[in-house]
């Protein structure tokens, strides 16, 4: 009987609470002001937002420094790139100075009626100059030069000689220097020649007229009945040997 009479009393207590509500009544005249609440509690600030709000300031625009493209080369910390050492210093032996020789130095000189060959622009250029202290070494094609005067004749050479600086451009397995047109003409006509000749001989070579031997001749025409041919018909000559007649 316990549970009944506590849920009795919980239904009297709702009821007398919402029937001055059903009535019309107002709360207040019940003692009841809801406007006469205490505020809320604030919770107290954290450390994070405490810190913050004592360090900050009042935000300004910053104002940056006019852009100096040579500032980073003052710095303090700045360490200057190191020169490349490239240099091959004195020329002792077995390093030798490279001899200029060049067959046909360029289509000017040769009289070519062609393009440049090549056109040695020195160093004056410093884009087009060496790197570093490695020495001056005038450009000159190696395919000019004259096998049979040097230690290499195939890469036409001396030994120890010292290299053009772009030796890859120069060396013999190079592009090499510039020809005239009539260089590649006149191979390919050449190729064409010599097709077109032996076309003409497949063509009109009759080697029948030009044996080295005399045929072969086979007597009772040409083995006819002896290779199993029919004897009663002449004109059967299927299996018959080839008979030259003159």
């Amino acid at each position: 009987m316990l549970p009944f009479r506590r849920v009795a009393a919980v239904a009297v207590s709702r009821r007398a609470t919402l029937l001055p509500a059903a009535l019309g009544l107002s709360v207040r005249r019940l003692g009841y002001n809801p406007d006469n609440r205490a505020p809320a509690d604030t919770k107290p600030p954290v450390a994070a937002e405490v810190w913050t709000a004592e360090k900050a300031t009042t935000p300004s625009t910053p104002t940056l420094p006019p852009y100096d493209a040579g500032a980073v080369l003052s710095h303090p910390l700045y360490t200057p790139a190191a020169k490349p050492n490239t240099g091959i210093g004195a020329l002792h032996a077995p390093l030798k100075w490279p001899e200029y020789d060049q067959s046909v130095p360029s289509s000017e000189s040769s009289g070519l009626p062609s393009p440049p060959n090549w056109h040695d622009a020195g160093f004056d250029v410093a884009a087009t100059a060496p790197i570093g202290d490695y020495p001056h070494v005038r450009p000159q094609f190696a395919i000019l030069r004259d096998p049979y005067k040097y230690w290499d004749q195939q890469g036409r050479r001396e030994y120890g000689e010292v290299l053009y600086d772009h030796d890859q451009y120069t060396e013999v397995w190079s592009i090499g220097p510039e020809v005239h047109w009539w260089q590649p003409a006149k191979h390919s006509l050449q190729l064409l020649a010599m097709i077109f000749a032996m076309g003409a001989v497949v063509h009109w070579w009759d080697p029948a007229e030009h044996r080295w031997f005399a045929e072969k001749d086979y007597p009772y025409d040409g083995l006819r009945i002896e290779l199993g041919n029919d004897p009663e018909n002449a004109d059967d000559t299927y299996t018959a040997a080839a008979v030259y007649k003159i």
